[in-house]
């Protein structure tokens, strides 16, 4: 009997525990409302959609990797295909941390006066007097090409002059060779596409319109419609296809072929037409296309030229290597390849909203990469960079 009162006191008890239970249980989920209106009670729209990406963040966490291959796939395929496949090793990672680190403590602000006290920068040896002597061939007078990079033409030379106002680029870390010119004149057509033959070149990346603003800045130097020809000096060029990449670029496929001679060369032109002279393009992946394009079609030299062959040309090679220095693992600083390029192409990157620009398209390359893990303060830089 003892032993079934004991049994009965321990239902008991247990029921008790239970019913305690079943009672409190309305007691705490009352509470829960009163703890979550007093911390909420001065919500705002921004603070909910910080609640909302924080439990996003949570619950991704587990798989950052993949969060960022879907962003890569989700994002415009501008990358060329060299950088998009590159690994991303600890030594790659380390450097494009610095790189976001370094230009977003410098801010806009920053690069405004970093680009103001390197604009008059001229390099050691800064001697043109084949320039000097060629005034003829110059598109500007004030725009000398450096004796010490320019390029030699001895195709068809002599008869033919050996000048041209061209300077081969080649920056550490660079993979590519760059030739970078003045939109031809009409009297330097043949000279221009002699020097296209002469180096190989398989891409040539034209930045310019034939006319801006009611001024001319390059001639019209290839045939526009397809199979059609024309002679330039002593260069046959004709066009064999015309097409418009999804970027708005027209990429035309031309031969160049000397007379005489019965080794043509096939060049690929891109033609861009919607950059302002000393300005920007309005977005930077519209540049990651320009160079997807140029990479793709490259098996040889390049070449880039705008209407003076400085301003747009410079800020299409300092992106390129720069993002090359990149993804080596190479310390990059706009900067350094800045006085670099200048000491190949005199007075490359004319203004500050170009300078500034660089920093923002490598920074829609790594954007491009890396997926989110810097993209608050890549955002926040854009949105100051707006502004200028």
């Amino acid at each position: 009997m003892a032993d079934q009162s004991r049994r009965k006191k321990k239902t008991k008890k247990k029921g008790t525990t239970e019913m305690m239970a079943d009672l409190m249980a309305p007691l705490m989920s009352r509470k829960a409302p009163k703890k979550k209106k007093e911390r909420t009670q001065l919500d705002s729209t921004d603070e909910i959609k910080i609640e909302k990406s924080i439990r996003k963040k949570k619950k991704k966490s587990p798989s950052v990797d993949k969060t960022r291959t879907r962003q890569e796939e989700d994002a415009p395929d501008v990358l060329p295909a060299e950088w998009r496949k590159a690994s991303l090793d600890a030594g790659v990672e380390r450097e494009i941390d610095s790189f976001v680190n370094h230009y977003v403590q410098m801010g806009v602000q920053g690069l405004r006066g970093e680009f103001i006290s390197c604009k008059p920068y001229v390099p050691s040896c800064f001697e043109y007097p084949t320039f000097t002597a060629s005034r003829e061939k110059n598109r500007y007078e004030d725009v000398v090409c450096l004796e010490s990079t320019r390029v030699h033409l001895t195709l068809q030379s002599p008869p033919e002059c050996e000048y041209i106002h061209a300077n081969t680029v080649k920056l550490d870390g660079q993979d590519k060779t760059f030739i970078a010119c003045q939109g031809p004149l009409e009297q330097t057509i043949g000279d221009h596409w002699r020097m296209v033959h002469q180096e190989g070149v398989t891409v040539i990346a034209a930045l310019c319109q034939f006319i801006e603003a009611g001024k001319h800045k390059c001639a019209q130097y290839w045939p526009m419609k397809i199979n059609e020809f024309t002679t330039y000096g002593r260069m046959a060029v004709s066009t064999k296809k015309v097409v418009q990449d999804k970027l708005g670029f027209d990429v035309y496929t031309v031969e160049a072929l000397p007379d005489g001679c019965s080794n043509s060369q096939i060049v690929k032109l891109i033609h861009m037409t919607t950059w302002p002279d000393r300005g920007v393009p309005d977005r930077p992946a519209v540049l990651l296309g320009l160079l997807k394009l140029i990479h793709f079609n490259a098996q040889g030299t390049i070449v880039v030229h705008c209407s003076a062959g400085i301003g747009r040309t410079g800020t299409v090679i300092a992106v390129d290597c720069i993002v090359s220095r990149l993804l080596k693992g190479q310390a990059a600083r706009l900067l350094d390849v800045f006085k670099e390029l200048r000491n190949a192409r005199a007075s490359s990157i004319q203004t500050e909203s170009q300078y500034i620009f660089i920093i923002q398209v490598v920074f829609e390359f790594i954007l491009q990469r890396t997926g989110d893990k810097y993209a608050e303060f890549i955002k926040n830089f854009n949105r100051d960079a707006s502004r200028i």
